[in-house]
């Protein structure tokens, strides 16, 4: 399903150095990453868990947050 597939993505991406990129999101799912899941990013931003690129395009782990990693996930599952 859809929403599955989603969730898989953000997991996968946010393994990567570069995280998530919000347009290639949008591209994939029609729909913008923080129409979905704004409370979630916004929680783990103001916990040091995951921050954006200057230009805002990208969400990624921090170095907190890559050691605890499993919370990220959890909160988009």
């Amino acid at each position: 399903d859809k929403l599955g597939k989603i969730k898989e993505y953000i997991i996968l991406q946010l393994r990567l150095s570069n995280g998530i990129d919000k347009h290639k999101f949008k591209a994939l799912f029609g729909s913008n990453i923080e129409d979905m899941y704004l409370k979630e990013i916004t929680e783990c931003i103001s916990l040091g868990l995951l921050t954006e690129n200057e230009d805002k395009s990208r969400i990624y782990l921090t170095d907190k947050g890559e050691d605890l990693a499993n919370i990220v996930w959890e909160k988009f599952i």
